[in-house]
């Protein structure tokens, strides 16, 4: 873990000192203020900076994917939101990082297959080959094991974006099992995850 003063991150990100600032201010650079001075982690400034090209570059294609009050909508929104490219995740909202357990820095760069229970990568693999869009349902995974049912919606951009993909993933293990697809039940069977049906709690 590397820390940097703010004479060190703006020559680390080649800007001036005032620029930095300002991107701190406005734009959501990380750092923090010990006593009066700023110090900084070199690794949040590479995922800072990957978040920012990744919204530049898919913002070409879909004019809602840049910061303000449209970035501010996705942080607000229940859903975990994230966005991929090639399968390699670029960017996703906090609740995404709720959801799987992971730091942005270790979500950002992750393959989307980490998030998925392994019985399922064949289908991303198809989703991503056919460029589909739609909902499903999967069992993902977090990041110490555990898994959940999901209901995925997801968008594939075209163009100058083919292979980006939006998804807005909810957790719907609340449900009564008969709303699920066989697969996943059959997935959450082999995991032994019992569903808890509307309005009542399990018995151990």
């Amino acid at each position: 873990m590397n820390i940097l003063t703010a004479a060190e991150a703006a020559d680390f990100l080649k800007i001036k000192s005032d620029t930095l600032y300002t991107l701190i201010e406005n734009d959501g650079l990380p750092g923090a203020k010990v006593g009066n001075q700023w110090r900084f982690l070199e690794e949040d400034l590479i995922v800072w900076f990957k978040r920012k090209q990744s919204f530049k570059q898919a913002s070409k294609e879909d004019k809602w994917l840049g910061s303000g009050i449209y970035r501010g909508l996705v942080e607000d929104t229940f859903d975990a939101v994230l966005i991929s490219k090639n399968n390699i995740i670029k960017d996703c909202n906090d609740a995404a990082l709720s959801l799987y357990d992971y730091s942005m820095t270790e979500m950002v760069e992750r393959p989307f297959h980490d998030l998925m229970a392994p019985e399922f990568h064949h289908k991303l693999e198809e989703t991503l080959e056919s460029n589909l869009t739609g909902i499903i349902q999967r069992v993902h995974i977090r990041r110490d094991g555990t898994v959940f049912p999901v209901e995925v919606s997801m968008k594939s951009l075209s163009g100058e974006q083919e292979g980006t993909r939006l998804g807005a993933v909810r957790k719907i293990s609340h449900l009564d099992p008969k709303f699920f697809s066989a697969k996943v039940r059959e997935v959450l069977s082999h995991y032994g995850v019992r569903s808890i049906e509307p309005g009542k709690l399990p018995s151990y």
